[in-house]
């Protein structure tokens, strides 16, 4: 339930602000807001080294079981 609510609030707030930028600036400019928001949302993983990853790293206690199992 509180996932549920958490995300309408957020909806709330965003069609609240999107609303308001169309008001200031117009739908043209508000879209390109948007747009370029959408894009700058993708660059905190781009620059992460998260794409450098082939594998999900192990814990030592995953190593073991896995030793174990093989043997």
């Amino acid at each position: 339930m509180g996932a549920n609510r958490s995300s309408l609030f957020y909806h709330r707030d965003c069609a609240l602000a999107g609303g308001t930028l169309g008001q200031l600036l117009g739908a043209r400019d508000a879209m390109w807001v948007g747009a370029v928001g959408e894009l700058l949302a993708v660059l905190p993983i781009l620059l992460s080294p998260l794409r450098a990853m082939d594998r999900l790293p192990t814990t030592a206690v995953d190593e073991e079981r896995a030793a174990a199992a093989v043997v």
